[in-house]
This record gives structure tokens, sequence and C-alpha cells, in this order.
């Protein structure tokens, strides 16, 4: 006589509860559900080995993944449910994080942890998978601790992860600047929650395009690595940065929007031994001054700066300034008194047959373009 489906629930809540009192498990806890209440199983595979093992109840599954490369491999994981039954994730904690270890939508399977990528269903595997085997591994791995290992935070773990990432990203600065910078974090003030929420070593290399930029203009590369051959970074509620003794410390803090930003401008503030800032030398690196046969003098300012770009000209003691215009390139002056026939009526918003330009190339050259004439200039130091 078939005994009746709530007979059925009760005899295995039953027996789980007199399982965990015998101490029939390790760790004399009851097994997360019984071979009876599986209602999917599956067998996933995927390129170089990977291979997934699942089974599913109402509420939860136990998921094993296999060459994934991590410390997740082999381990049989207690997943929760999410989403919903057209499109399902397979949830678990690792590392202190909740994480998605599979996601399912209509049959499309895919491997989120160690992936992403898509997997296969093999059917055939699926059906002949073993419940029992499953679920023993998993109370045997959580009895020795394994899993109560992977779900636990790992401190010491995220720490120097975030310094090797850190210095990792930060060697990239050898490129431009010709050295590698000794790094290291300051955790001090720093909470577990913040190490699992933030990306330490993001935070931490907000200043590598500061000193990438700085290096373009020879002059300075010399003062980067004078004060930054060592870089230390630590958290803190203000934003700062701090040249001494060789060592360049940059304060990040977590709310503070736009930090690559902010460090460009931090370092352009500093002094280097002439009384100069970061950012005048930078400036003057970019910026044209060309002398003409008469003593007239014309000086082409670099776009990214607002007070000094466009083009100045006069003479040594007093120059007239014309701000730059916006989206017409570097060197380009309204000037109406000489028109050129030839130039855009309509460019940008512009009529260009009413502007001149100056045409420069670097040190080696200058060309005024004035009207239809050309004047050719002397560039200076």
């Amino acid at each position: 006589m078939p005994v009746p489906a709530p007979l059925r629930s009760l005899a295995v809540l039953l027996g789980s509860v007199l399982f965990a009192c015998a101490g029939g498990t390790p760790d004399g806890l009851p097994p997360p559900f019984t071979s009876e209440s599986v209602v999917d199983r599956y067998v996933l595979t995927g390129p170089e080995g990977v291979r997934a093992e699942l089974l599913q109840t109402a509420e939860s599954a136990l998921v094993r993944l296999t060459n994934v490369r991590d410390t997740v491999d082999g381990a049989v994981l207690l997943s929760e449910l999410g989403g919903s039954t057209a499109e399902r994730y397979y949830l678990t904690e690792v590392n202190g994080r909740e994480v998605r270890l599979l996601g399912r939508k209509d049959r499309n399977w895919r491997l989120y942890y160690g992936g992403p990528m898509q997997l296969t269903a093999d059917e055939a595997a699926s059906a002949a998978l073993d419940a029992q085997p499953l679920i023993d591994e998993h109370v045997a791995q959580r009895a020795s601790g394994r899993l109560g290992a992977l779900a636990r935070f790992d401190v010491s773990g995220a720490k120097s992860y975030a310094e090797t990432k850190l210095a990792e990203t930060m060697a990239r600065v050898e490129d431009k600047c010709g050295f590698v910078p000794e790094t290291s974090i300051d955790f001090e003030g720093l909470t577990e929650e913040q190490m699992k929420r933030y990306s330490l070593s993001g935070y931490c290399d907000a200043a590598r395009g500061a000193l990438e930029r700085a290096c373009t203009v020879p002059e300075l590369k010399a003062f980067v690595a004078e004060t930054s051959g060592r870089y230390r970074c630590r958290f803190g509620p203000e934003m700062g940065l701090e040249a001494a003794d060789g060592q360049l410390t940059f304060t990040t803090a977590f709310d503070t929007p736009n930090q690559d930003a902010w460090a460009r401008e931090a370092l352009d503030g500093l002094t280097l031994p002439d009384g100069a800032t970061v950012r005048a030398r930078r400036i003057q690196s970019k910026t044209t001054v060309c002398s003409g046969p008469d003593g007239g003098m014309v000086v082409v300012g670099p776009s990214e700066d607002e007070a000094t770009s466009g083009v100045s000209y006069g003479r040594k003691g007093r120059l007239v300034r014309q701000p730059e215009r916006r989206m017409l390139s570097e060197g380009w002056f309204f000037e109406p008194r000489f028109p050129n026939p030839q130039h855009n009526n309509n460019f940008r918003g512009y009529d260009l047959r009413f502007f001149s330009y100056v045409e420069t190339d670097g040190d080696k050259a200058c060309t005024l373009h004035c009207g239809t004439r050309e004047i050719a200039l002397q560039p200076l130091s």
C-alpha cells in the first residue's frame, strides 16, 4: 500500500532527526537534505574538463565544481536558489561574500564562478548521477572544516591579494617613468566589511595616472623618481597626497568620486626644488613660444589648461591673449582683418575664413598663417 505524501515527508524529517541524534554523521548534524527530496539532478560539462554536478530540491541545491582552478574545486557547496524558475541562480558564500556559482535560463546553463562559461547538460550522466554519495561528501567536507574555511572571509589573504595587485598595477609606470616604485598598503582602520566590499588595490592605484602624466615631461621624470621611489597607500576620511623622504603617500577615501582626477590635481600642486610647481613645469613644457623678424612674439598654450590655452601675441613684456576656441585645433585664433577665402566657411559653427593659425612642430619649426600669408617664425626655448 503506497504511503501518503505527508507521511513520507514526516518520515524523512524524523529519519534526519534520528540520524543526527544517533551521531550518524561525522559532525553529528543532519545532512542538508535527503536523496528522496531531490527533484532535479544535472551533470554539466564545459571546455578544458570543467564539470558541474548538481542536486536540487525545492529550496536548495548541492553543487560540486571540478577543474575550475580555484579553492572551491571539488568542494560540494550548499547553494540557495535565486531568481525564478525561468531564470535560476545558484548562490553560496565564499570568502565572506555571496557568489553566484551557476545560472540557468530555460535550457541554457552558464558557469559564473571561474567563468563566465557556457555549460552543456550531459543527459546520460545526469540520469546516472547518484545523489547519496554527493550528499555524504558534503557532510564529510562540512565535518572536516573545509566548507567553513571556504565560507569565512580570509583577512590576511585579502591583504596579501591587495598588495600583490597594487604592486602589479603600479609597475606599469616603468613604461613612462623608467622605474618601478616599491609599494605598500597601510590597512590600519579598515573594517572587515570594507575589505569585502571595495577593491582596495583599485582605490590605491588612483595616483598612477598622475605619475605617468608627469613623466611625459622629461624635466619632471627625475623629480617623480626621487619623490615616488616608495609608494604608500593608506585609507582615511579624506583624500591626501604627500611627498617626503623619497616616499609618496597617497590617502584614499572611499566616498570621494573621480579620484584619478583628484590625484592629478594634487600631484600638479607639488613643489619642485627650484620653487616651481609640477603643473607650471608641465604646462611650460607644452607651451610653444616663437619670435618674428621684427621682434614680435607668439605663444601657443596647451588646450588642457583653460587659463593658458589659446594664442597670445605681442612683444616681450606685454602679450595679448585670445582664448582657445572650442572644437578648433591648438593655434587657431580669430583675425577678421586678414581673411582667407579658401578656408571652410562653416566648420563646427565657425567661419574659418576669418581665422588665422600658428603651425608648430615643437622647438623645430613655427609658421604663422595670417590670412593668405605664411610667415616663418623662430621657435624659442
